[in-house]
């Protein structure tokens, strides 16, 4: 892997080599370090001549784009590209399936360009963030590999989050993203892509600690966003001479910004909580009986059943309320849950393959709306279930309370989410708590219904099989195609391993 990144180096620094020149450079030792700009994790930013001048200044030979619309403007000043394909996220089940239509798109796009801007690309770039941690990836990329190598003669690339991966012979390098807010890395990879945080001081720090890890490298390329790098080119000039220092095998201190406070904003799972709970003491000023329905149904639950059946409890409105509440409290314990489970780029894959027309970084808001408007209409589902297959079941009212109190308890194993994901993060707690409150939904319709079925003199075992059974079936169902179904584990798992 070593010997065929330094022979891309080289050929993209000087041009295509003769052979006898390749055997003569690759028996070289000489380090060979170099930058690279980036656009595609922003497509439309384009930089002008002067942006470009200035990165050629401060070292940078490379820039990877994702369009060659502007090829001149690149070679103009000298810098080599490295044209990314761009296909997002692949899981195993999308390579196999689309294998044709990718090997035809990235061929179509390469033979429209003229041999003059097919000579200024360096490497073809392939994926991005794939899930080469999966063994069947070898077979499902080589299949597409195999096939662009033999009408493409240029070196194939991707990036990837996995250390451990399985990709095909063909591809050149990997392109590894490292996080700026990793402490402590050591790169897998000779080709490393840096992820900022929005802490400007701390991804300076990441860069330095990179470039000193890197250094025990014969050959390196490291690549930065380029409109991050343009933005704190502007504010910290001097970050040209370290990086020029770097490609020239020399380092010298990054210039750091000073600390400043990070400004606490304030957090939205607390907050919801805060009104939840303050939308709960609201409730009990105005409906005093909350607090004695609850009780009722869980330290005297025969007599609780025994008065609604029997037409002593037949407000309906206390119910009402917290069923609304809980759908509150359900948006709120999703948004909570992919919070904690995926990073930002995993809501991305997540967005990617099952919304993909939800603007991005909304995607927890619309998390939070989703759920706490599905709780709702799941709720009412379930209450009209109980009404229409049940005829002593004869009121809403009747098949409401009978239902909705067991909820009240999901409220700790939310806030004991919540707390958790603020303070420890702790895999197992978080692990715990979402399924017991998953279980909750379980097990509030199936006591519902059993308590019901009790009151029938005949068909009871006829109702239990489709209230209690078919929503059990239903919910293990959901559950085995989560883990089962490829177009629905397949993404998720990715989502999930993304850091």
């Amino acid at each position: 892997m070593q010997l065929l990144i330094f022979l891309f180096l080289s050929w993209s620094l000087s041009g295509q080599i003769t052979s006898d020149e390749r055997n003569e450079s690759s028996q070289q030792s000489s380090p060979d370090y170099r930058i690279a700009l980036s656009n595609i994790s922003n497509p439309s930013f384009t930089p002008t001549k002067k942006q470009l001048e200035s990165a050629l200044n401060a070292g940078v030979t490379l820039f990877e784009v994702s369009s060659l619309t502007n090829v001149s403007r690149f070679s103009e000043v000298n810098i080599s590209l490295l044209y990314n394909a761009d296909i997002p996220y692949p899981t195993i089940r999308y390579l196999i399936r689309n294998k044709n239509s990718i090997i035809e798109s990235v061929s179509d796009n390469f033979s429209q360009l003229s041999n003059q801007q097919q000579s200024y690309i360096a490497a073809l770039g392939l994926f991005r963030f794939p899930a080469d941690f999966s063994p069947n990836f070898f077979d499902a990329a080589s299949a597409i590999t195999d096939s662009i190598s033999t009408i493409i003669n240029k070196p194939l690339y991707y990036h990837s989050f996995s250390k451990e991966n399985y990709a095909p012979q063909q591809i050149s390098f990997i392109a590894e993203r490292i996080s700026a807010k990793t402490e402590h890395f050591q790169p897998s990879s000779a080709v490393v892509y840096l992820e900022p945080s929005e802490s400007q001081r701390e991804t300076l720090e990441a860069l330095a600690q990179l470039m000193e890890a890197t250094g025990s490298l014969n050959e390196s390329i490291i690549i930065l966003p380029a409109e991050w790098f343009f933005n704190v080119y502007e504010e910290y000039p001097a970050i040209a001479s370290v990086l020029k220092s770097y490609t020239e095998g020399n380092l010298i201190a990054m210039p750091l910004p000073a600390e400043t406070t990070q400004n606490t904003s304030a957090n939205p799972e607390v907050i919801l909580l805060f009104l939840i709970i303050a939308g709960l003491i609201i409730q009990y000023k105005y409906q005093p009986v909350v607090l004695q329905y609850t009780g009722r149904y869980f330290f005297n639950h025969p007599f609780f059943v025994a008065d609604i059946m029997d037409n002593r409890m037949r407000s309906a409105s206390p119910g009402l309320a917290f069923m609304g509440i809980h759908s509150i409290v359900n948006g709120l314990f999703f948004f909570t849950l992919f919070d904690y489970f995926f990073s930002g780029e995993g809501l991305n894959i997540l967005s990617h393959y099952f919304a993909p027309d939800i603007a991005h970084s909304f995607e927890l808001t619309i998390i939070f709306l989703a759920a706490a408007i599905s709780g709702l209409f799941l709720h009412i589902i379930a209450i009209l279930w109980l009404l229409l297959l049940n005829r002593e079941v004869n009121s809403f009212s009747k098949a409401l309370n009978l239902y909705i109190w067991p909820f009240t308890f999901s409220l700790i194993p939310t806030a004991i989410f919540i707390f958790n994901h603020q303070t420890k993060n702790i895999d197992v707690i978080a692990i715990i708590v979402a399924i017991v409150y998953l279980l909750t939904w379980l097990a509030a319709f199936a006591t519902a219904s059993i308590n019901a079925a009790r009151r029938l003199e005949k068909y009871r075992v006829l109702n239990l099989l489709f209230t209690t059974g078919l929503y059990s079936l239903i919910f293990a169902g959901i559950c085995t195609a989560l883990v089962m179904v490829p177009k629905l584990f397949e993404p998720l798992e990715l989502a999930l391993k993304m850091p």
